[in-house]
């Protein structure tokens, strides 16, 4: 029996300093660095989700168990979250095609470079080289 929403904000900051084994200060410390940010009622009082709650788990786990510094915390989580909404984005690819999502990228990559191949062979360039000096770049005179 669930009594509400894991991602409804129920749980106030000292219950879950309590719940994370820290601090309230440490949880006001990561609103402050732009980790997370917690829902306010009308008095301003804090209130976390559980779903907020698992992501400073991980958060708190980066931070006092890998010794991750605070922008370190934000790199790992921007690569986290990237990945997790391109594995997403991969799965309702599949879905909707049939098709691996990657191989659809890698296409699209494969046209792009033959692209810019014909356009380099039309100007009469065959690489990086030959467009410098078509360029009149004085390293090659």
């Amino acid at each position: 029996m669930r009594l509400h929403d894991p991602d409804e904000p129920v749980y106030i900051i000292s219950v879950a300093s309590r719940l994370l084994g820290v601090s309230p200060h440490f949880l006001r410390m990561l609103e402050r660095e732009g980790i997370l940010e917690p829902a306010r009622t009308q008095k301003n009082i804090r209130l976390y989700s559980e779903t907020e709650l698992l992501f400073l788990r991980r958060v708190c786990q980066l931070i006092h168990e890998e010794r991750v510094n605070i922008p370190g915390v934000k790199a790992i989580l921007r690569i986290e979250m990237t990945e997790t909404s391109f594995t997403r984005s991969g799965a309702l690819h599949r879905e909707e095609t049939g098709e691996p999502a990657g191989r659809q990228g890698q296409d699209r990559f494969d046209q792009d470079e033959a692209n810019s191949r014909d356009d380099a062979e039309s100007r009469g360039n065959t690489g990086p080289l030959d467009d410098a000096r078509s360029r009149g770049s004085k390293k090659w005179r």
